[in-house]
Formats: structure tokens, C-alpha cells, sequence
């Protein structure tokens, strides 16, 4: 289950390397995508936490595949129209239609379970 309390980080090099990877709202880095844009594109099963494609964003990718990659430190990154976001994140947007306002993490501390 993602929670959006007050996030703990497991360490400082977990927080920069989420900073990294992650736009944040009102910053140059990158353009954001909208919940629409991620309906199309994935479906969300809020049961298993399991992203999946329901269309192809490219020739490499075949429908009903998970989304994304797993990450050294344990996380699920998604690439996705030229900018990486977590999976989380995604699930996030998809299940409430709107980007987190605040950093939110896993609450059984499972950094791969999108639940």
C-alpha cells in the first residue's frame, strides 16, 4: 500500500537518487505526464499493484507487459515518453488522478509492491 505520510528515506543517497529520477511539480527538468496520458497508455491493478501496458508507447514493448524496470536500489522505473518516473509514483496518478503533492513511499517498506 503507498502511503503519502511524511516520507523516511532509507538513506540520503535514496532521497538524491529520487530526485534524480523524479520531475518535480513547478521545476524545469521535465514536462510531467497527466493522468489521461497514463490511462491510455497503462493500466493499474490497485490488487496486486502491478502496472501493465495497454498500449504501446513503441515498437518494443508488447500489450500486457508489466511496465518498467527494476532499479539497483529495489524500485520500479518507468521510461515513458522521454522521462523517467518511479512506478509508485504512476500507480499513484492512476489510482487518484493527480500527482502526489508531497514524496510518498512504500508502507510495508517493499520498495517494488505498488499496492
Amino acid at each position: 500500500m503507498l502511503t503519502a505520510a511524511p516520507y523516511q528515506a532509507h538513506s540520503a543517497t535514496s532521497r538524491a537518487a529520487a530526485a534524480r529520477i523524479e520531475p518535480r511539480a513547478g521545476t524545469k527538468r521535465a514536462k510531467q505526464i497527466t493522468a489521461e496520458q497514463a490511462a491510455e497508455f497503462m493500466a493499474y491493478d490497485p490488487e496486486t499493484g502491478v502496472l501493465s501496458w495497454k498500449k504501446k508507447p513503441n515498437r518494443n514493448v508488447r500489450l500486457s507487459d508489466p511496465v518498467g524496470s527494476m532499479m539497483p536500489r529495489g524500485y520500479i522505473q518507468v521510461s515513458f515518453l522521454g522521462t523517467r518516473y518511479l512506478a509508485h509514483r504512476i500507480a499513484w496518478l492512476l489510482y487518484y488522478g493527480k500527482w502526489p503533492e508531497n514524496l510518498i513511499d512504500h508502507i510495508n517498506g517493499n520498495r517494488a509492491d505498488n499496492r
